[in-house]
């Protein structure tokens, strides 16, 4: 019965399931009640689906609105989702079709991943569905959806040719996909939808698609930049590991401050390991202290000083870890306009009194300040 009212679903035709009067119906009130909502991300040419238990008298009804481009806005019954679908059809190869079997057997195959940008889905672990959910989970954001190879309760994803292409499949929508996903309160959020570091990997299913997905972003925009646009790892630092946030948002700050360095909001416990990852390939994934420092201090500036005297002072207040290298630092504008380090004995705050001329002083605008 489940078959059969699935594929007129999938047809969407009015379907009414009736019962003998004698059979236990609880499963199918019980199915009715816990149908996933995201199915209809996939089937954007319905726009209202409504699932009628005249047993139990309950009733659902999710309807889905289609703004074009892959954005799609979800409610069922007032909860209201926001998803971005990204598709594509994928011809596969010999090896894999003789791997699918004559059940797969087709020249194109749609691939999709559906992305939840809010809630709690989009903070949480991703799923395996095959136009319907498998028991598999994965740590990429969001729903994986193709017509996997399965064991024969439908449940489980096999390992073969066929679903590791198909995997292949996906993490290239995902790193095709990621600019578009950025946000510009929170750039460094994109890194949440990317899977864990592969450790945390439930099954080989999402091992393989952790691991193709950052071969393939390695070489794709993938890290905000300090104007909270996508660059390639290649092209960006990352600041040192320990930075509070007030720190990174004050060198941010600065106005001279290079734009091909990691953005602050990729700092976190889960953001950033994801971005040593992407980043590598390359000698160094985060710069020494002082060279992130002086950054912000080549230009002798009395706005640039600023920035890097309140990014130390934040340093200092973090805890006693930075204080040292922070005081061997020059970011400090003098009257002269040379750029000295904050220690007591090569610089001071000008006074009444004339002073000899050998004295560092530091500037004027910026004592005032």
């Amino acid at each position: 019965e489940t078959d059969s009212v699935l594929r007129d679903l999938m047809g969407w035709a009015t379907t009414v399931v009736r019962l003998p009067r004698d059979r236990d119906a609880d499963w199918l009130s019980s199915d009715l009640k816990e149908f996933p909502s995201q199915f209809l991300v996939f089937s954007s040419h319905v726009e209202t689906l409504v699932l009628d238990d005249r047993t139990t008298g309950s009733r659902r009804e999710i309807t889905l609105r289609d703004s074009g481009e892959g954005f799609l806005t979800l409610d069922d019954g007032g909860q209201v989702e926001e998803w971005f679908v990204f598709q594509r059809l994928h011809r596969p190869s010999t090896t894999a079709k003789r791997d699918a079997g004559a059940l797969q057997d087709r020249d194109e195959i749609p691939v999709a991943w559906a992305v939840p940008l809010e809630g709690s889905r989009a903070r949480g672990r991703g799923k395996f569905w095959a136009f319907f959910p498998t028991e598999w989970e994965t740590t990429l954001s969001g729903v994986v959806n193709a017509p996997w190879k399965l064991n024969e309760d439908r449940r489980s994803v096999l390992d073969g040719p066929f679903n590791r292409e198909l995997i292949r499949v996906a993490a290239g929508l995902v790193a095709d996909n990621l600019e578009r996903l950025v946000t510009e309160s929170d750039p460094g959020a994109i890194l949440d939808k990317l899977p864990a570091r592969g450790a945390e990997a439930p099954n080989w299913a999402d091992e393989q698609i952790t691991e193709q997905v950052y071969e393939l972003a390695k070489d794709a925009p993938s890290i905000p930049d300090q104007n909270g646009e996508l660059e390639l790892p290649i092209a960006l630092d990352l600041h040192p590991e320990g930075i509070p946030m007030e720190a990174l948002n004050a060198w941010a700050g600065a106005p001279s401050r290079p734009v091909g360095w990691c953005h602050p909001s990729v700092e976190s416990r889960e953001r950033r390991p994801r971005v040593v990852r992407l980043l590598g390939a390359k000698e160094k994934a985060a710069v020494p202290l002082a060279e992130w420092m002086e950054q912000i201090a080549e230009n002798p500036t009395v706005p640039d000083s600023a920035a890097a005297i309140a990014t130390a002072a934040a340093l200092m207040r973090a805890g006693g870890e930075f204080e040292e290298e922070v005081r061997e630092c020059e970011f400090v504008l003098t009257q002269d306009g040379a750029l000295v380090s904050p220690h007591p004995q090569l610089v001071f705050l000008p006074g009444e009194h004339d002073v000899s001329s050998k004295v560092k002083l530091v500037a004027d605008e910026l004592a005032r300040d």
